[in-house]
């Protein structure tokens, strides 16, 4: 029997650069999980995306949220596996192997190879995670973690993706299978101004979002400015704000990658002030224009200063236009 190959995946992005693995190393015999938090919008991209391959078989895991559900994990992905085919798994791509519920699960299928995913920017951190000890509170966790038998041990990967990744093995990822479907394009003189839950996660105050909005208009003014609702954000609260403002508010049910793939129509520029979709977008998209707007730091929660500004690094080595606040 073949063996099979193990995609395990927790939002669109993932799943979307995993089905271009499948592409880009002619895989067959393949197993999704698709690890989640019931969060409906995630999910109905995810099942968008996933009919675009033949999966062998599709599993769906809650990422525990109580302690209770903590408890049951390993039991959970005990019983995931004695359900398995026959045959045996010899490559894992996984997405933000990080976490410990995603460190677990890898641990638990024996593979000879296993690749990490472009989850944003995730990867381009990952040496500096590397470098970094883990606070008290993590280690803790995770030795709670493995009295309740979660596997939580290092593992030798390689990496599928766009960056650079310093002393490992890289297979690029050139998205060849998505670009291959691009459809001749229009450019129109409007902008679509990428959204992020930057309130929801308390990164931004609620207080100062609607000011530093309203300065993106006035950058691009007088040409339409549409804001792209992102999946985590609620669309009752932002929506309303936004239009007060002036802009134009829409949501796509893909990734905006997918989206701007099958689009006969694109506007002639993107800008955020954090979305990694400026990192992709180029890939297929040549004709449009990318700026990046850099929040102020007095408008930053200090907790997320320094990664935002990490962000912000990687952001500028795409070559960008830099429009400071």
């Amino acid at each position: 029997m073949e063996p099979y190959t193990l995609f395990i995946i927790s939002s669109p992005l993932q799943l979307m650069n995993a089905i271009e693995a499948v592409h880009h190393f002619h895989l067959k015999n393949l197993i999704l999980f698709i690890l989640h938090v019931k969060n409906p919008r995630a999910l109905a991209q995810m099942d968008k995306l996933k009919a675009m391959v033949p999966w062998s078989r599709v599993e769906y895991i809650h990422l525990p949220q109580t302690i209770l559900e903590r408890l049951m994990f390993v039991q959970q992905i005990n019983r995931v596996k004695s359900s398995m085919p026959l045959g045996r798994i010899d490559r894992i791509f996984v997405g933000d192997y990080g976490g410990d519920h995603m460190n677990h699960i890898v641990n638990s299928f024996k593979a000879s190879e296993v690749y990490l995913l472009d989850d944003g920017m995730v990867v381009s951190f990952y040496q500096q995670n590397q470098e970094t000890s883990q606070g008290l509170k993590v280690t803790l966790r995770q030795k709670l973690y493995t009295l309740l038998g979660y596997k939580l041990m290092p593992i030798q990967h390689a990496f599928f993706s766009i960056y650079v990744v310093e002393n490992a093995k890289v297979v690029e990822n050139n998205y060849q299978f998505f670009r291959a479907h691009i459809q001749e394009k229009q450019v129109q003189e409007m902008v679509y101004f990428i959204g992020q839950p930057l309130m929801e996660l308390g990164i931004v105050p609620a207080t100062r979002y609607p000011a530093l909005l309203q300065r993106v208009l006035e950058y691009y003014a007088p040409k339409k400015v549409y804001y792209i609702g992102h999946r985590n954000q609620e669309r009752q609260q932002i929506e309303p704000m936004v239009e007060a403002l002036g802009f134009i508010y829409r949501e796509f049910s893909n990734p905006l990658e997918l989206e701007m793939i099958d689009a006969i129509e694109i506007p002639s520029d993107f800008a955020t002030f954090y979305s990694t979709a400026l990192m992709t977008l180029p890939y297929f998209i040549d004709e449009a224009n990318y700026t990046l707007f850099k929040l102020p730091l007095e408008d930053i929660d200090p907790q997320f200063v320094e990664r935002i500004e990490e962000a912000y690094s990687v952001l500028q080595s795409r070559a960008l236009s830099l429009v400071t606040l």
